[in-house]
């Protein structure tokens, strides 16, 4: 999973997925389970290492990779 950036993805999936993260971290306003349905469909397009995060519901580590930020390692 190392090696993969964000950059791989476009300035618009970035916002798309940051925001629904924003949503579930309770950051943004929103409706949970809408936000949840567009990360899951997100989650077939993204790299690798995001692809990961997003699929053990681990949004908040998704949030700090999205951000250009290495997530502590441990349980997703």
């Amino acid at each position: 999973m190392k090696g993969q950036s964000n950059e791989t993805l476009s300035g618009q999936q970035r916002d798309h997925i940051r925001h629904h993260l924003r949503v579930i971290l309770g950051k943004e306003e929103g409706t949970i389970a809408d936000s949840l349905q567009a990360l899951d469909i997100a989650a077939g397009e993204a790299p690798a290492e995001l692809r990961h995060y997003l699929s053990k519901r681990s949004y908040a580590k998704a949030e700090i990779w999205l951000d250009g930020g290495q997530p502590p390692h441990g349980t997703c």
